[in-house]
């Protein structure tokens, strides 16, 4: 089986967790947003 290099695996793990901050982010914008309008 190919296994990925060491950078491959950090870079995927790195995006993952990037992915999620955004995420996270993006909810509590919206939920900013939300609680601003009313």
């Amino acid at each position: 089986s190919q296994r990925d290099d060491p950078t491959t695996v950090i870079e995927r793990e790195e995006w993952k967790r990037t992915r999620q901050d955004m995420e996270k982010y993006l909810r509590k914008f919206r939920d900013f947003e939300v609680s601003n309008w009313f």
